[in-house]
């Protein structure tokens, strides 16, 4: 999946974002840990990514803060991660809440503060509404492209050597994109990957029908209702790309 086709449209540079790379400690070894810190760009980021990968008690300093200020509540947390995590997850319908529902004359003026937010989501929706609106500048779309093209591309090459296919599908963006001040394009580096044959995108257009503020409970995040249209989206959108062939 990926937030936006439009390598235009990215308010992250995912070419150097070491936080996740602690998702890849259990997967990696020595040989891996120097490739995947030289594919970041910049010798401040490649030095972050190889500190981040080869001191893994670094990522894990609040589960050692945790385990020293209450050893018995750490070890009985992890050990009910480890048994019930799997149903947790498959048993998590998604929250009931939604964002406001706001017209285009409440939209530009509308205090997000009166929600009963925390400062995270609160900052969160600010982000979210002020890079739409064009207030926030993307990342250099040449970054995202070399970013997608590397990882995207070689994810699928991968996939491809095994004769399994790649599709991508669009995830729906947010509650308010109908208010969106960005200019749209129809090229980019995906579209690239998939005019080479390399992979597919799935028809955006089903997931952007998601993008309504009923279907989310924070700027990023779908409720229960997304998730149940989503899940359907992505069935429908699979067994139709499946059906035809491509």
């Amino acid at each position: 999946m990926v937030h936006d086709y439009d390598d235009y449209h990215n308010d992250t540079d995912f070419s150097n974002f070491s936080l996740d790379l602690k998702y890849l400690l259990p997967i990696t070894d020595f040989r891996d840990t120097f490739t995947i810190a030289n594919s970041f760009s910049g010798f401040h980021n490649k030095i972050d990514a190889l500190g981040t990968l080869m001191t893994p008690i670094v990522t894990a300093s609040d589960d050692l803060y945790d385990f020293f200020a209450s050893p018995d509540k750490r070890i009985s947390d992890a050990q009910s991660w480890h048994e019930h995590f799997y149903q947790w997850s498959y048993s998590y319908a998604g929250s009931t809440s939604a964002v406001p529902t706001l017209d285009a004359a409440h939209f530009y003026n509308f205090d997000f503060t009166t929600q009963k937010w925390n400062s995270g989501e609160i900052s969160q929706m600010q982000r979210y509404i002020s890079f739409m609106l064009g207030e926030i500048n993307p990342v250099d779309p040449e970054l995202t492209a070399q970013y997608r093209n590397q990882w995207y591309g070689g994810i699928a090459a991968a996939y491809s050597a095994a004769k399994v296919p790649v599709m991508i599908f669009q995830i729906p963006r947010g509650p308010y994109e109908q208010y969106d001040q960005r200019t749209f394009r129809t090229d980019g580096s995906l579209r690239d990957l998939q005019a080479a044959g390399r992979l597919t995108l799935l028809d955006q257009r089903a997931f952007e029908l998601i993008e309504k503020p009923e279907n989310f409970h924070d700027a990023l995040h779908v409720n229960q209702r997304g998730r149940e249209l989503l899940s359907a989206a992505v069935a429908s959108a699979v067994t139709t790309q499946i059906s035809s062939g491509k």
